[in-house]
């Protein structure tokens, strides 16, 4: 993912007459040990008429020398490159054992090589050795790279940046004394502080390339708002293994892929971009310096370019037109992960799958995003994926609501959340509390609303509520068998936990009191053996009080009713699976058949609604039977036969065997405790159906 610039740098002298050129030194190509790979390099002479000798001075580094046989009025350099800003790791280095801490000795022939390196260039300087001497160093022992750095930071924080255009370089006593300077000033400070130090170092001149970050920065500086690059100076130490490491003190950083080494020598005057002589003659001088990215790869801060994302858009517009033009509905989920800003390497944002700090922002933003999306919307607290390894599903909150702005719930209150919701305030009229709302007309419509809700549960006999007893969830689940004109005896089955699965729990226990009263089967023993029926009913008779209670629902062929049916079971009676999710999770259903159940397929949620069923008018006045007060036609309970008294095996060719997908994986409705509140059963205002719902009761083979 690198990004290919392109650097443009102009010099140019125009003077008020042809005057005679000296010979000039042109020190603009990069330096042998430039780390940022350069592509691409050409350099223009004006005048056209010159001779150019490509060489390399003793310290490495290439130099051009120019020569102008005739007099010119103009003379412009300009130096072209493209380079690969391929990030590079400034720490990218070892470290002989010997250079591991400061201070360290280097090897005599090495110490030879580096000697111009190694010899301070200025004469005392008062300042720097007392700021050399200060308590604020880096002790002895630190390791050398953290010594290094703790260095450049320091005279990074003390010394302030400056665009001095002044030639030369200062003394490192002036830029101390001043506390601010030039590029090239305070890295002279760096490199004669390093060689005071006993460290070989040198001054280094290129090219600084900055670009554009393609994101803001969460904390710390932001950095240019542009891309940039100028002429820039730096230090280089030399560290045995590790070879010649720039230091910047104008940052406080290491030298990366941006810092293009045009020169490297002991004193700044062997580093002077250009060079050379003139007759005396006025000129006047220009200078500019330019970058231009030509080649971006893809990366993630950054995928595309804005010309690209703005063609992804007409795009993505020009289908959405088309596909709406066809009538084409697709439905599209997301799974966007979100990470706490304020505890980032918290236990529940790395490794665990749940925790209270996690499930309050979860809540939060659920409530959030149920206010956003208009009046009346009904989050609903459920089981999501559940993990390979993980001993409980996840939780998923969703947020349903109408797309029309009709609420589909009025009562927030009921429904239960991993927080208690907000109290109400008190009226300053009468002192009563009342919910909170700017509308007072609007709150006083849904309190009247609760009001006809509540008057309907005391009608049925339906219980809502936490704390709800066994007993009050079978007079609620006998009340919605009524509401489907069932008979409750026939269709509703009571739901037990387990007693088998806890004995087997007890017995799976390394210590501790195993029971001992000849419930031991025999190795050879099944199901059906006389000992296992024996302790199977043994066990089944402690199965203790109702979890839920299970209704089997499933629509009609024609899909304008319900119909029930007759679960059969091997214990002749409902036992739930083992865990700790809602009871609708945990049914048996593979014993419910000997083969595989068929798939089902959920209606499109999106689609346009049936029309009106033609026999509603004809069908209200059928009869005279009320269920909860509500008017229906008669109801007819015969095996095998609905209500319209046409056999439902009719389109089977009368074959009477039922089918395996009737009552199996179809629509359950579970009726449980309310102490689990967080799967509190949802009431929903309908209309009760005009139509007779079609009632069957059968057996399963």
């Amino acid at each position: 993912m690198a990004i290919h610039v392109g650097i443009e740098h102009r010099t140019s002298y125009d003077y008020e007459r042809p005057i005679t050129l000296h010979p000039h030194v042109v020190r603009l190509r990069p330096a042998p040990h430039c780390r940022t790979p350069v592509l691409a390099y050409s350099m223009k002479i004006t005048p056209v008429e010159h001779f150019i000798n490509w060489q390399q001075d003793p310290f490495g580094n290439f130099l051009a020398r120019l020569v102008f046989p005739e007099p010119a009025r103009k003379l412009s350099i300009t130096v072209d490159l493209v380079a690969d800003l391929t990030t590079i790791n400034p720490f990218d280095f070892f470290v002989d054992e010997a250079a591991r801490h400061y201070p360290f000795h280097y090897e005599p022939d090495i110490k030879a090589d580096l000697e111009p390196y190694l010899r301070p260039a200025t004469e005392a300087q008062d300042a720097l050795d007392a700021w050399l001497g200060s308590d604020r160093m880096p002790e002895a022992g630190t390791p050398i790279v953290d010594y290094l750095v703790a260095v450049n930071q320091r005279l990074y924080n003390d010394i302030e940046y400056s665009v001095r255009m002044e030639p030369g370089v200062q003394t490192p006593d002036i830029t101390l004394n001043r506390a601010i300077g030039s590029c090239r000033d305070s890295s002279w400070v760096l490199v004669e502080a390093l060689r005071r130090l006993g460290l070989a170092a040198r001054f280094s001149s290129g090219y600084l390339v900055q670009l554009r970050a393609d994101q803001e920065s969460l904390d710390g500086p932001d950095g240019p708002t542009a891309d940039f690059t100028d002429l820039h100076a730096w230090a280089e130490v030399y560290v045995p293994g590790a070879g010649w490491i720039g230091l910047d003190p104008t940052s406080g950083l290491l030298a990366g892929e941006g810092h293009i080494p045009l020169a490297s020598a002991p004193t700044p005057t062997s580093t002077a971009p250009i060079t050379g002589a003139t007759e005396p003659a006025r000129a006047e001088f220009g200078f500019s310096n330019t970058v231009l990215r030509v080649r971006e790869d893809p990366r993630v801060t950054m995928p595309y370019r804005d010309p690209q994302w703005q063609a992804i858009n007409r795009l993505g517009h020009d289908i959405d037109r088309r596909l709406d033009d066809a009538d084409v509905r697709l439905t599209m989920g997301g799974e966007p992960t979100f990470v706490s800003i304020d505890d980032r390497e918290g236990d529940e944002w790395a490794t665990a799958a749940d925790s209270t700090g996690k499930r309050h922002l979860a809540d939060d933003l659920a409530r959030r995003l149920a206010d956003r999306s208009g009046p009346g919307a009904i989050r609903q607290y459920g089981q999501g994926k559940w993990y390979p390894g993980e001993p409980l599903p996840r939780w998923q909150i969703g947020v349903v609501w109408r797309s029309d702005g009709k609420p589909l719930w009025s009562r927030s209150d009921l429904l239960a959340g991993f927080e208690p919701p907000s109290k109400p305030a008190k009226s300053a009229e009468n002192g009563q509390e009342r919910p909170c709302s700017p509308d007072f007309d609007r709150e006083l419509d849904r309190e009247l609303d609760r009001e006809l809700d509540r008057e309907l549960d005391r009608e049925l006999g339906r219980v809502t509520g936490p704390g709800t007893q066994p007993g009050e969830a079978r007079d609620f689940a006998e009340s919605v068998c009524h509401r489907f004109a069932l008979e409750p005896d026939e269709v509703l089955l009571p739901a037990y936990e387990d007693p088998i699965d806890r004995l087997w729990t007890e017995l799976r226990r390394p210590e501790g009191e195993r029971p001992d009263d000849g419930h031991d089967l025999p190795p050879e023993a099944d199901a059906d053996h006389p000992h296992a029926r024996a302790l199977t009913a043994d066990l089944d008779a402690k199965r203790g009080e109702p979890t839920a209670f299970v209704l089997p629902l499933h629509p009609t062929e024609t899909g304008d009713g319900w119909q029930s049916t007759r679960w059969r079971l091997r214990r002749h009676r409902l036992f739930l699976t083992p865990g700790d999710s809602p009871a609708g999770l945990r049914l048996p259903l593979d014993s419910l058949s000997w083969s595989d159940h068929p798939p089902t397929f959920d209606r499109f949620p999106f689609g346009v609604p049936a029309p009106a069923d033609p026999c509603r008018a004809q069908c209200a006045t059928a009869g005279r039977d009320r269920i909860g007060g509500r008017r229906v036609g008669p109801v007819r309970r015969a095996r095998g036969l609905s209500a319209t008294g046409r056999s439902p095996f009719a389109d089977r060719g009368g074959d009477p065997r039922p089918r395996r997908d009737r009552g199996q994986r179809g629509p359950v409705a579970i009726m449980g405790r309310a102490g689990d509140h967080h799967h509190r059963p949802v009431r929903h205002r309908s209309p009760e159906p005009a139509r007779l719902r079609e009632v069957r009761s059968r057996r399963h083979p």
